[in-house]
């Protein structure tokens, strides 16, 4: 039987009111938009203190996760940040003098290279970058993974992508951020070890100090710091925040 004019109009109508019920917001969700990121699995096996570190840096401090890949711009993220000037390198009353309370003693325990806990290869990454010391080959063997799940995934330049941390054996702040709820009564350093990323993580200063030298902030949890993406601009937590009592992972202005 050959269809009428009518019953092609009345399946047209149909497709039409069909796609009218589509939520807009569903029709354009893509994967890679902020809403519907690609997911990292981040492989924390042999590099637990590097993982451990970053996940303080999000559930704490609030470093953004997820975060855009922007490709081509890891180089001026590092000098943006602060990690190009190696202050971890600095003799310890250097380091002292440009705002960092890192002795020789603790780096020699958790090693001298600076974690980018947002990526310097992120659009979220550069000034404000909040930085943490580990060990140089753990710290390289992360961003490898990292950057080879990018490739795998196809995540392409600007588009989002969202960190989830495997394979770690003791990795307790990765545990109480990816716990449902995140669990903040963690983040306080009270009675932490001088180790711990509680009272190690550190940001660059937007002002220099003496003969033009970049200084560093101590990022501390209990002052209410919390990542700003920009240089730290304050020494300690403004007047005019205080600590929300109820959750006081978030700050009330």
């Amino acid at each position: 039987m050959q269809p009428t004019t009518i019953t092609i109009i009345l399946a047209y109508l149909g497709v039409l009111s069909t796609a009218a019920v589509i939520p807009v917001e569903v029709e354009k969700r893509t994967l890679g938009d902020r809403n519907d990121p690609f997911q990292v699995d981040v492989d924390c096996s042999g590099a637990d203190a590097v993982c451990n570190l970053d996940c303080y840096g999000i559930l704490c401090f609030l470093v953004p996760n997820p975060t855009q890949r922007q490709i081509g711009i890891s180089a001026t993220h590092r000098q943006d940040s602060g990690v190009d000037a190696r202050p971890l390198y600095l003799t310890e009353q250097q380091r002292f003098d440009r705002g960092l309370n890192h002795t020789d003693t603790i780096l020699n325990q958790i090693g001298r290279s600076p974690e980018e806990i947002t990526m310097a290869s992120s659009a979220q990454g550069g000034s404000g970058d909040i930085l943490g010391p580990t060990q140089v080959n753990q710290n390289e063997e992360i961003g490898s993974r990292i950057s080879g799940q990018l490739s795998h995934l196809g995540v392409g330049d600007r588009q989002w992508y969202f960190r989830r941390f495997t394979n770690y054996a003791h990795a307790p702040y990765c545990d109480a951020l990816q716990a449902s709820p995140p669990d903040h009564s963690v983040c306080p350093e009270d009675g932490k070890d001088d180790t711990d990323p509680a009272r190690i993580s550190f940001v660059r200063m937007d002002a220099r100090g003496p003969n033009n030298r970049i200084q560093y902030h101590m990022m501390s949890f209990n002052a209410g710091d919390r990542w700003t993406g920009k240089n730290w601009a304050r020494v300690s937590k403004r007047e005019d925040e205080e600590v929300n009592e109820e959750d006081p992972y978030v700050i009330k202005q």
